[in-house]
């Protein structure tokens, strides 16, 4: 049998070939495919060609000129987005997101509405505090890692170690829903006793 793209097998020194993989049905029914809506107002950020800073300080920019949405347009990767909204008290804005941002999407955030139209990165709402992230495609690893309060909403699947240390903070009390399928890989763990 031959590996597709993306395939993957696990042997064993002792048994050989233990598992090809997943039957391509499989994959198409964990990862479907998905479109998304585009946004064409005059009004957006066009994150194409900018790095994380450049877009986190045109985001900051307007939400301090008064505008409570703010829309960002061909986002291919950039990380961090919204990591420095917590540090100015920003508070009771909403910024949407067409396309997929990268690793650290709303890190630490304490009160912004984060929408992503399409997929996400990994580490998305690690240390949130408030706030909600709606995500309308899937979510990759480490989603919600010590996610203390706020709403998280995936309204496809989540990768491994979603909400890792994800508890109760004081009065906070955080949310987490995967609408989809969520991706468990255990491991063998060995306990001294």
């Amino acid at each position: 049998m031959d590996l597709e793209p993306g395939g993957y097998f696990i042997a064993s020194f002792r048994r050989g070939i233990v598992s090809w993989g997943r039957a391509r049905e499989e994959v198409e029914v964990f990862f479907p495919h998905r479109s998304f809506p585009t946004y064409v107002g005059k009004d957006v950020i066009n994150a194409e060609g900018l790095d994380y800073k450049e877009l986190n300080e045109e985001i900051l920019r307007r939400i301090l000129s008064g505008e409570r949405i703010v829309r960002v347009i061909n986002v291919r990767g950039q990380r961090f987005i919204g990591v420095n909204l917590p540090r100015h008290g920003i508070r009771d804005v909403r910024v949407e997101i067409y396309g997929t941002p990268g690793n650290s999407l709303a890190n630490l955030n304490n009160g912004v509405e984060f929408v992503v139209y399409g997929n996400a990165q990994d580490d998305v709402a690690d240390t949130m505090h408030g706030g909600r992230v709606v995500i309308h495609g899937d979510a990759r690893d480490v989603l919600g890692q010590a996610l203390q309060g706020g709403e998280v909403f995936v309204r496809g699947n989540a990768g491994n170690r979603v909400g890792i240390q994800m508890r109760e903070y004081r009065d906070r009390r955080p949310y987490l829903i995967i609408g989809g399928r969520l991706m468990i890989t255990w491991a063998s763990t060995w306990l001294a006793v």
